[in-house]
């Protein structure tokens, strides 16, 4: 399985810090079977906070906005700091 990846998210002009994961690692994490997809839930994405939390992701994750898209899983935490 591969590592979550750091990296951005831009949201009304401001570059925040944000981390992904891939649906492929997605459903490896949440132990799904071959055919099944995430269904949104919120215990589903518990588990793939705490699994973040687990691989020592950042502090923010426990409170961060989630997103999805076409390529998998992924959550926003707090602006980059000017100069990053």
């Amino acid at each position: 399985m591969s590592w979550y990846k750091e990296t951005t998210y831009l949201r009304q002009g401001v570059t925040h810090e944000a981390l992904y994961i891939r649906w492929e690692d997605v459903n490896e994490i949440l132990e799904l079977d071959e055919g099944e997809e995430m269904e949104g839930t919120p215990e589903e994405d518990a588990k793939l906070v705490q699994w973040l939390a687990d691989h020592r992701a950042p502090a923010w994750i426990d409170t961060a906005e989630g997103w999805i898209d076409e390529h998998g899983w992924g959550l926003i935490g707090p602006p980059q700091a000017v100069g990053s």
